[in-house]
């Protein structure tokens, strides 16, 4: 009686991505000119549905009744390619003040193959930045050798991503991949960590966009599904995260956020796809249990779905 909606709240989880760097023996000359041997790849791409909600935790509402599970993941049109090569890879390296202090010109962008070490002249600190794009195959953006709060503006449109099929490889190859490495030591032939125990240097690189996959199905007398809104997307994908630097948030409150509506079509497909950018906003501890997982305690910027039903007598009722 009167309205009746259901808010889900979505934790859009961009994969993580692996690094593995050794720590220095000796701290080098700091600004030094030296040559390092990097070996960059491609994070494997993870699933982001990890709420605990058991198949058996369902709503009260009486139009809704949801339970929370994973989709069972299939092999076909949604699986996705990773790019055959590292596209226009650019690396950029800054000291801990964000100061631009090493790393590649324009003229230095260029394609390296997966897996091939390949040396890059950088400036030898103990405790440095290293931002490493492979902005994807056409793509002519580069970061520049301003300072690194000029790179964090870098962005580039929802509707250029939208377009990326991720099952085709050509699509795939346009795909941008990013890694930050905030504390780093640089020194002769290599980058290692500032601590930990020796490993082999790998990097991988993560992908920028996130794939969002929402399944449903809705079946009520007397209430037809009229509705469904992904609220809350940010509207560009930023290249570098600037996140708060307390809770590690991004991207800032501050920047564009759309609404997506789907269409009568694709509502009545009771499936959705689509890329979206990281929407990073922690936990609430008063989230308990599945009956506190609404609206008013997700993280302020959440992205959230809704769904609206419409009585089918009276249309006011929703």
């Amino acid at each position: 009686k009167g309205v009746i909606m259901t808010l889900l709240s979505l934790v859009l989880i961009g994969t993580g991505c692996e690094e593995r760097i050794d720590p220095p023996a000796v701290n080098p000359s700091e600004g030094k000119t030296v040559e390092v041997m990097l070996d960059l790849g491609f994070a494997d791409e993870a699933d982001g549905y990890t709420l605990p909600a058991p198949s058996t935790t369902k709503s009260n509402a009486a139009a809704f009744n949801y339970a929370l599970q994973p989709a069972v993941t299939m092999k076909g049109a949604e699986s996705s390619l990773k790019p055959d090569k590292l596209y226009n890879l650019e690396i950029q390296q800054y000291d801990q003040n964000g100061n631009h202090i090493g790393g590649m010109n324009a003229s230095d962008v260029t394609d390296h193959e997966i897996g091939s070490a390949f040396s890059q002249t950088l400036t030898a600190n103990s405790d440095c930045q290293l931002v490493i794009v492979a902005w994807g195959s056409g793509n002519t953006t580069t970061l520049g050798t301003d300072k690194l709060a000029s790179a964090q503006e870098k962005s580039i449109d929802a509707s250029v991503i939208s377009k990326l099929n991720p099952s085709t490889q050509s699509d795939m190859n346009k795909m941008p991949y990013i890694l930050h490495l905030e504390h780093v030591c640089v020194e002769s032939n290599t980058i290692k960590s500032i601590e930990g125990e020796n490993k082999d240097v790998r990097l991988l690189l993560r992908r920028l966009a996130t794939r969002l996959t929402l399944d449903w199905t809705y079946s009520y007398s007397g209430y037809q599904l009229k509705q469904i809104l992904l609220q809350s997307i940010p509207t560009n994908y930023k290249i570098v995260a600037a996140h708060d630097k307390t809770d590690k948030t991004y991207p800032s409150l501050l920047d564009q956020f759309t609404t997506i509506q789907l269409t009568a079509d694709e509502i009545d497909s009771q499936t959705y796809y689509c890329w979206v950018p990281a929407n990073v906003r922690g936990s609430n501890s008063a989230a308990t249990s599945q009956r506190y997982r609404i609206k008013s305690n997700a993280p302020t910027g959440s992205s959230y779905v809704d769904f609206i039903a419409a009585n089918t007598f009276e249309p006011k009722k929703k």
